[in-house]
């Protein structure tokens, strides 16, 4: 039995699917915006963009640089296919069915 993590599959925005749901990824991109209330990134590259929910690995007295908008990021962690009720959040993302969890 191994005692290694998961590994995280390198990918791209544009190649998010529901075929990747549940699978542990690395994507890179640009933050383009973060959102204290709700904890969310918004990750960018090119023309697409995924809502990354930050809240349980982001120290609120430690944010400083969530206030960096632009700066490319890489972000590792599972996908999750968002409910109805999240779709309020997700208006501003091409990729709106999707919710990326670290």
């Amino acid at each position: 039995m191994s005692v290694l993590p998961d590994h995280a599959s390198p990918s791209r925005l544009d190649s998010i699917s529901d075929a990747l749901v549940g699978q542990k990824l690395l994507l890179t991109g640009r933050m383009m915006s973060y959102d204290p209330t709700t904890a969310f990134v918004l990750l960018s590259d090119k023309d697409d963009a995924l809502l990354i929910d930050v809240a349980l690995c982001l120290d609120r007295a430690a944010d400083i640089w969530v206030q960096d908008n632009f700066c490319s990021i890489q972000v590792i962690g599972h996908l999750e296919k968002a409910s109805a009720s999240d779709h309020k959040y997700w208006k501003v993302c091409n990729l709106s069915d999707y919710r990326y969890r670290l």
